[in-house]
């Protein structure tokens, strides 16, 4: 595993054992979400202008039974590793690209609802932070899918456990 690779299972880990110790011990059932899960691909749709990426920056989605955690790298290109000589402006460039946010999260017929409380992105948090997704399960995968004003965004998930 690539040094990026541990540093986003580390994050992932402490993302998930965080919403996990914030879930409280009342025993909540398993939902069809809960477990880790990898990102496998990504799509996006809006009248004529369309893409398939079969090999995305890595992802992570992790669900308790109440609370979700998504650690991922939304573009491609090359990521500097930092030294004590890397420039703020490399080290924004870096995180730029990293996408994070939790919350409660409840499945609802086949609509995955969420509620952002916590994002590396103030703006992700304000207001009502709620969002719908359409699921679509098959087999060891799921297609998380947000489909507003004529767009299409879908992420396929793998499930990693």
């Amino acid at each position: 595993m690539t040094t990026r690779g541990s540093q986003l299972a580390a994050l992932t880990l402490l993302g998930a054992l965080g919403l996990t110790a914030a879930s409280g011990s009342r025993a909540v059932a398993p939902t069809a979400l809960t477990g880790a899960w990898e990102v496998v691909e990504r799509s996006y749709q809006r009248g004529d202008s369309s893409w398939v990426n079969s090999s995305p920056e890595a992802g992570r989605y992790v669900f308790t039974e109440r609370y979700y955690g998504v650690q991922e790298i939304r573009e491609s290109g090359p990521r500097p590793d930092f030294t004590d000589t890397t420039t703020e402006l490399k080290r924004l460039a870096a995180f730029d690209v990293f996408h994070a946010h939790g919350g409660p999260y409840e499945i609802v017929g086949d609509r995955l609802v969420i509620s952002i409380d916590i994002a590396k992105s103030p703006n992700t948090m304000s207001g009502d932070a709620t969002y719908e997704y359409q699921l679509e399960f098959s087999g060891d995968q799921v297609r998380v899918i947000r489909a507003v004003q004529g767009e299409r965004r879908t992420t396929t998930l793998r499930r990693m456990e």
